[in-house]
């Protein structure tokens, strides 16, 4: 069994994604403190799409992690 490196875990491409998600939401609340009613539900939908893109990295982490050890523990055939 050959175990996956961190970017066969999480390909960089969904990584970005959350990251680029959570930027847009930190730079839409810069102008917050000067405009909340303006931009309020705007960084609320921003960071609830960052915090489900990060859900779903973890999700199919998870399920990579389960697959690769359920290999390494699997019985050796004879």
């Amino acid at each position: 069994v050959i175990l996956p490196n961190m970017k066969e875990l999480l390909p960089d491409r969904w990584a970005n994604l959350q990251f680029y998600a959570y930027l847009a939401a930190v730079f839409a609340a810069l102008p917050a403190p000067f405009a909340p009613e303006s931009v309020s539900r705007l960084c609320g939908l921003l960071v609830c799409l960052s915090f489900l893109l990060l859900l779903s990295n973890l999700l199919r982490v998870a399920v990579r992690y389960r697959a690769t050890l359920a290999r390494l523990h699997a019985p050796i055939p004879s």
